[in-house]
């Protein structure tokens, strides 16, 4: 997966081999610091994933999942349309911070329960 978005982010020609929808013209610097920020946000969910299963195993569940499919989503509509990639960092902004509630909210009910 991180071939492809490295390679995405390398192509200017007018279409990307990889993707039906054409590419933009001249090289857009702006898209390209923002899926350097989705790459870094891949390693962020996966710390999550770590750090959650020592949380509770019902949290790391949730966050997994969750977390799996809006990154494959973000990721999807990134490569397109600055204002789509300005609403999806906002989106993953709020989404981050549910998670970890979702994550303290199960720790703290765990704590509770036993």
């Amino acid at each position: 997966m991180l071939f492809i978005i490295y390679y995405q982010t390398s192509q200017t020609p007018e279409t990307c081999p990889l993707t039906p929808i054409p590419c933009p013209l001249t090289p857009n610097i702006g898209a390209k610091v923002t899926k350097n920020i989705f790459i870094s946000y891949f390693f962020l969910t996966y710390f999550i994933f770590r750090l959650s299963s020592f949380v509770t195993r019902h949290s790391s569940f949730v966050i997994r999942h969750f977390l799996t499919f809006f990154l494959y989503f973000s990721l999807l509509l990134s490569f397109h349309s600055v204002v789509y990639q300005t609403a999806t960092f906002l989106v993953i902004y709020i989404f981050t911070i549910q998670c970890f509630s979702i994550s303290l909210t199960f720790y703290l009910c765990g704590r509770i329960r036993y």
